[in-house]
């Protein structure tokens, strides 16, 4: 097993880069995490030196180093999709499972929407998920930092879509009925920027639909990946929404977004005045989420 140095990493994805100074929990600000793990997978023989962290205050789990916000910006915009499939643009596969997992959300969903409406898709990719909505009546409009991707889904689907960094939309306060977030939150550069985004874009009473889809990678894989920026639980999906200003309406395993995404974790929030602070919904569990984690990461094993 190779283990490359942060420079050589850079260097195999193709992008400059430099390490951000650690600014502590993403959720409750919180420093001194404890170390799972000391490195994550890249390829199939090829790990890199990040370390995989649990907040001991909140229980999130995420990466350290940061890097700076240029790293996440050059990444996605031009390494991530030829790294995955050697393509500029996303394979018909690809395609055909987001239109296949709109339906299933769609239809996980139906009970909690309205006949028609106004929805985001954030990290939409060529916006095949936006389709089950789409033909139901709703308007639909995705964002996504990979050229490629959108270009496809503009040309090949109709979707309404842009190509931009979550943390850059410009979106019209008071628009959206639903939000959906499906994975991509794991990899932004500053998720707390993104969701007061989407805050602020959303109507009183609209939904947030999130999918944590990283430890499920990592228990598929047997190892947590680079690509993943944070790995999101039920619990740190509840307290993400909480800060932002979203009920938590519940949180599940299911499988709500069809076969192909196993052991994904998904919440539901509405749009309301948050009554609790993430950090005060945390403390209660505090020694047990802790303890809880590392024993799930050694029963998974994950490496």
């Amino acid at each position: 097993m190779q283990l490359l140095s942060l420079e050589e990493y850079f260097r195999f994805v193709g992008v400059e880069a430099a390490v951000s100074r650690e600014a502590g929990c993403e959720i409750c600000g919180a420093g001194d995490p404890r170390i799972l793990r000391d490195s994550v997978r890249v390829t199939d023989g090829l790990r890199v030196s990040l370390s995989v962290v649990c907040c001991r205050k909140c229980g999130h789990l995420y990466q350290v180093p940061r890097f700076d916000e240029r790293f996440y910006r050059s990444y996605y915009a031009a390494a991530y999709r030829k790294i995955l499939s050697g393509s500029r643009f996303p394979e018909p596969s690809l395609i055909e499972d987001q239109l296949a997992r709109g339906e299933h959300i769609y239809e996980s969903l139906k009970l909690h929407l309205p006949e028609r409406g106004a929805m985001l898709d954030v990290g939409a990719s060529a916006g095949g998920v936006m389709a089950a909505f789409r033909k139901r009546g709703w308007r639909t409009y995705g964002t996504d930092p990979d050229a490629g991707s959108v270009e496809y889904g503009i040309r090949r689907l109709g979707a309404d879509l842009a190509v931009t960094c979550a943390e850059d939309m410009e979106l019209a306060p008071d628009t959206f009925d639903l939000v959906l977030i499906t994975g991509s939150l794991e990899h932004v550069f500053d998720p707390n920027r993104v969701l007061s985004i989407c805050r602020r874009a959303s109507k009183a009473g609209a939904l947030l639909f999130l999918e944590g889809r990283g430890l499920a990678q990592a228990r598929h894989v047997g190892a947590c990946g680079h690509n993943h920026r944070r790995f999101l639980t039920q619990h740190s999906i509840g307290l993400f929404m909480a800060k932002h200003g979203w009920s938590v309406l519940w949180t599940t395993d299911r499988e709500l977004s069809g076969p192909t995404r196993p052991l994904s974790v998904f919440g539901l929030g509405e749009a309301r005045d948050a009554e609790h602070g993430a950090c005060a919904l945390a403390e209660p569990l505090l020694q047990s989420r802790l303890a809880d984690i590392v024993r799930q990461f050694d029963a998974w094993k994950i490496k």
